[in-house]
């Protein structure tokens, strides 16, 4: 993912009705192109949060969009990736609020895939605004700054600094572990391929195959993936020598 530009400075309502407010002016933007984890750039309609935390320190999301540590806040999502970056927006935050008085913002790139029928979709956010599923965030590598009128600008956000990794987010303690239940050998488009028959998903969870020459099965990645939730669902894998080791991951 290429540098966010972010910029804040406070300005007054024109709109109030009695007095007038301050607001800190939020607004930001990702050069691109941005990618998930797996290398993939990241699809039109994605999701890009704003986050604040007490502490400083980002837990982490839940599988259902919600914070890990309940003292964070999500306090806005916006589902408006556009050809592989996230457009330049901007709106208001009061300056009295706990978003610009204390504790720290950041943005983090979500990861809102699921894998039906061969393609990926986002599932981007409710008629709420609400995060509906997660399955990574990874935090973009500048600080948020908040200017408020009067004082100079103060960094609310961790240091800026290379993105880090994506973090897969929280699934439930009594999620199963997938079952593999058939293995058979395939071609497609003329290619050899492994197909493993899954059983033991969950629709909130995506999952792939990795293969390897040892037990570990530690080797690459499949490309294949499928959103759980199914009877069965079936995973390809390239079939190579030496990959004869085979297990299901979530991706």
């Amino acid at each position: 993912m290429k540098k966010l530009v972010i910029a804040v400075s406070a300005i007054a309502s024109a709109f109030a009705l009695t007095a007038a407010e301050e607001y800190a002016s939020v607004s930001f933007q990702t050069t691109g192109p941005d990618k998930y984890a797996d290398g993939e750039t990241v699809l039109d309609g994605e999701c890009y949060a704003l986050v604040w935390t007490a502490d400083g320190v980002f837990e982490g999301l839940n599988v259902d969009g919600t914070c890990v540590d309940p003292a964070d806040e999500v306090v806005v999502a916006l589902p408006w990736a556009k050809d592989g970056a996230f457009p330049a927006t901007q709106f208001n935050i009061a300056t009295d609020t706990k978003y610009v008085v204390s504790g720290e913002l950041a943005i983090y790139l979500l990861d809102t895939r699921k894998f039906v029928g061969g393609e990926a979709k986002v599932s981007g956010v409710n008629a709420e605004g609400k995060l509906v599923f997660v399955n990574a965030s990874s935090k973009v590598d500048e600080a948020v700054t908040v200017s408020v009128a009067g004082s100079a600008p103060s960094a609310k956000a961790a240091a800026a600094g290379a993105v880090e990794g994506a973090v897969a987010s929280a699934l439930p303690a009594d999620v199963p572990a997938p079952k593999v239940t058939g293995l058979d050998f395939v071609k497609v488009n003329g290619a050899d391929y492994v197909k493993l028959t899954v059983e033991n998903t969950v629709g909130f969870a995506n999952y792939a195959v990795q293969g390897g020459d040892s037990v570990a099965a530690d080797g690459e990645v499949g490309k294949d993936a499928k959103t759980g939730g199914a009877e069965s669902i079936s995973l390809l894998y390239p079939k190579t020598a030496g990959a004869n080791f085979f297990k299901v991951i979530r991706k």
